[in-house]
This record gives structure tokens, C-alpha cells and sequence, in this order.
């Protein structure tokens, strides 16, 4: 065994501190001389949903992290806990709807909320008649659309004339051949009141709400007269024949309408002007729906399935826009429109729903609305172009009363 001396071991003691004293000495210099080493930095993980990101080195705290991992918070939780080695954040994000309400789209997140939650907090105000189109106890949903409908009603009232029909009666006291005015006609009147229905400014629907005869007519009568005229008086002739005058034909005028409100006994001419889809080159499409007479249904191709009361065989034509403008309201006051239909009162009273086939089973124009009336007992279908209601022509339909 190699002994060392004492002095041998002082000298090897004092030469090992001096390494260490110089190594501390290097290490200190280096981290003070250091730019990148700062005693505060530290590391981060953070939890987004399913996405998880490290960060070393964050000396601005976890705004700084947040930045640097180029993520938006906005509205979700954030919380920090800090770990020996790390800082873990995490975020938690809540369902985001949009909502639409008076002409602005808000975007809103919120924890455990419901559709009512989201209007209350937006400071939505709902009058009793505005619609929401989700339920305001539904939970919301990331991705829902909710849309707050204002709406509005409004009430018209509009006056038709009742025409008077044109009778005669015979009179004795008068002779055959004339007729005299004896009791002079008057149009009557009937209101009708409408409601019409507004959301966020379009018209969504409108209904007949009473109809009240505020006139009543007055029938123009006239007297026919069947009094027979005197035999005719049988003279001799300078040549013996005998003569005989002939007797006064009977003459009976029918009163043609003027401003004074009589009415014709002509027919109107048959419009042949028209409705439809405007996606059709005739204005109608093919049949749709099916038609279960037994229990009176009518189901579309959508599923919707409209009961009815009875169906009529009709004579159906066609109209169009009028290049003035004023011609293009109905006398209901509605614009004419795909869906709004003419039909004389007596046979579909205005506002009543109907539901129009073709006959031939081969073409429908589907529901629409009695809202105008034309010129005979036909049913006048509004289309989008002259061109449509010209290939339409006059067809043959079935139309089933709706309700």
C-alpha cells in the first residue's frame, strides 16, 4: 500500500476546493451573464378542450402562455392551478348560439343556460304576441340559431258590392209587348274585416275575421205588360179581299249595367291569365300529394297532412302581374302573389283555404288562399309571367276545401 505523506493529502484537499470554488464561481458567472435564464420563468400546460399545448419558459405569467398559444378564451372559464413543475390552465368553453332579433345577430356563450337565459341576458324584451322559434325553457346547444320574431296585427275592413239581380213580372193592366220600370235596383254592400298577421315586417298569414251585410240591395224590377190587344177589324176591300192588321209584337229588353249599378245579363269573359310555381313552365307541377277521400286528407310530399270539408269540380284559368300597379292588389287588399287565388263568393267565399288538383290527376298548384274574385264561377290561379298562364290555358280541377 502507497502511504501518502500529510502534506501530500493537504495538497490534494486544497486543489479540490479550489476546482469546486472555481466550477461555483463559473456557474454563477454564467447564469448572471446569461440572457435567456431568468429565475421566474416557468413551464405551462394547457388543456382547450381536446387539445393539450406545453409552453417552457413563460415569464409573463399565463396571459403570456395564453398568447403565445394563439388561443381565443372569450367567454369560457379559465382556470390555473400551480404545480411543482409546471402551471397547468384549463379552459372550459360553453355552448355559443347566435341570436337574430330586430335586425342584429349576437353571438353568446354561456354554462347551463337555456334559450330564455340567452334572451334575459341579451336584454330581449318579448311582447306576448313575438314568437321565439325554440322553446324558452330548451336547453341551448352549440351551433343553435335563435330567432325572435316581432310581431305585428293589424285589422281592414273592406267593402264589396252585393249586385241586384234583375227581375220581371207580368201585369194585366199593361198591354203585351211593353215593359216598364216599376222598382229601380241598388248594389248593396258587404264588409268584410280582415286580420293580417306581420312578422318582422312580411306578412305571414291573414284571416277572415267577420262579414257583415252594412247595405242591403234592392232588386230592379220591371213589369211585363200581357194585356192582350184589341182583335184586328176585318174590312172589305174594293176588290172583295179582306185585310187584317197584324198584331204588336211583345218586345222584352234585358237592362245592360251602366254607373247606376244595374246589372247585365252578359256573361264577363273568362280570364285566362295565371298562377303557379314559378320554377314551372306552366305554373304548376306534378302531383305531390295523395288524396285519401275516405278520410277526406289530403297528405303533401313534406308530410303535412290538411283535412277537408268537401271538393269541387271547377273550371280553372290563369293571371298574372297588371302592368299598373293599382290592378296588382286583390280586393281583399293582399298583393297578388303565388298562392292567392280568385273564386266568386258564392261559390269559395275569400279567406277560405283550399287546396288545388288537377282534374286529370296529372298537375297540381298545391294550397292557396281565396283572396280576390273574378269575372264567373271559375277558379283564377295567379302566376309569376304572362308566359306561364298562356302555357296554363283553361284546364279542369278538382279543389278540395281545406279545414
Amino acid at each position: 500500500m502507497i502511504k501518502t505523506s500529510r502534506r501530500a493529502r493537504i495538497i490534494l484537499f486544497l486543489s479540490a476546493a479550489i476546482v469546486l470554488a472555481v466550477g461555483i464561481a463559473a456557474f454563477v458567472f454564467l447564469r448572471t451573464f446569461d440572457l435567456d435564464y431568468n429565475p421566474n420563468a416557468r413551464d405551462y400546460v394547457i388543456f382547450d378542450g381536446d387539445k393539450v399545448i406545453a409552453l417552457s419558459d413563460c415569464v409573463g405569467g399565463a396571459d403570456e402562455a395564453i398568447e403565445r398559444a394563439k388561443i381565443n378564451v372569450g367567454n369560457a372559464d379559465v382556470e390555473i392551478t400551480d404545480e411543482e413543475d409546471a402551471t397547468i390552465i384549463t379552459v372550459e368553453r360553453y355552448p355559443a348560439v347566435l341570436v337574430s332579433c330586430d335586425g342584429e345577430e349576437t353571438f353568446v356563450s354561456m354554462k347551463n343556460a337555456t334559450v330564455g337565459d340567452v334572451i334575459e341576458r341579451l336584454g330581449i324584451t318579448l311582447a306576448d304576441i313575438d314568437t321565439l322559434n325554440y322553446s324558452a325553457d330548451e336547453p341551448i346547444a352549440d351551433g343553435m340559431k335563435i330567432k325572435v320574431g316581432r310581431v305585428t296585427i293589424s285589422d281592414r275592413s273592406v267593402d264589396e258590392d252585393i249586385p241586384f239581380e234583375t227581375l220581371y213580372e207580368n201585369d194585366s193592366s199593361l198591354e203585351k209587348g211593353k215593359v216598364v220600370l216599376k222598382n229601380e235596383g241598388k248594389t248593396g254592400v258587404l264588409t268584410t274585416t280582415y286580420r293580417y298577421t306581420y312578422e318582422n315586417g312580411l306578412l305571414v298569414a291573414f284571416e277572415v275575421l267577420s262579414r257583415e251585410v252594412t247595405t242591403e240591395k234592392t232588386d230592379e224590377v220591371y213589369s211585363v205588360g200581357t194585356k192582350e190587344q184589341p182583335k184586328p177589324v176585318k174590312t172589305s176591300s174594293s176588290s172583295g179581299k179582306t185585310s187584317t192588321s197584324s198584331s204588336a209584337s211583345v218586345k222584352t229588353n234585358t237592362s245592360s249595367s251602366s254607373s247606376s249599378g244595374k246589372s247585365t245579363a252578359s256573361n264577363p269573359s273568362v280570364s285566362t291569365s295565371g298562377t303557379g310555381s314559378s320554377s314551372a313552365k306552366d305554373g304548376v307541377h306534378s302531383v305531390t300529394c295523395t288524396v285519401d277521400t275516405d278520410a277526406k286528407t289530403i297528405t303533401t310530399a313534406d308530410g303535412t297532412v290538411y283535412n277537408y270539408s268537401k271538393s269541387i269540380s271547377m273550371t280553372a284559368t290563369a293571371y298574372s302581374y297588371d302592368s299598373n300597379p293599382a290592378m296588382n292588389i286583390t280586393s281583399s287588399g293582399v298583393p297578388v302573389q303565388v298562392g292567392v287565388v280568385a273564386a266568386l263568393p258564392k261559390t269559395l267565399p275569400q279567406g277560405t283555404k283550399v287546396y288545388i288538383v288537377g282534374a286529370s290527376g296529372t298537375w297540381e298548384y298545391g294550397f292557396a288562399t281565396v283572396g280576390d274574385k273574378p269575372g264567373s264561377d271559375i277558379i283564377d290561379l295567379f302566376m309569376e309571367t304572362e308566359k306561364q298562364c298562356n302555357n296554363f290555358g283553361v284546364r279542369s280541377a278538382t279543389v278540395y276545401v281545406v279545414g
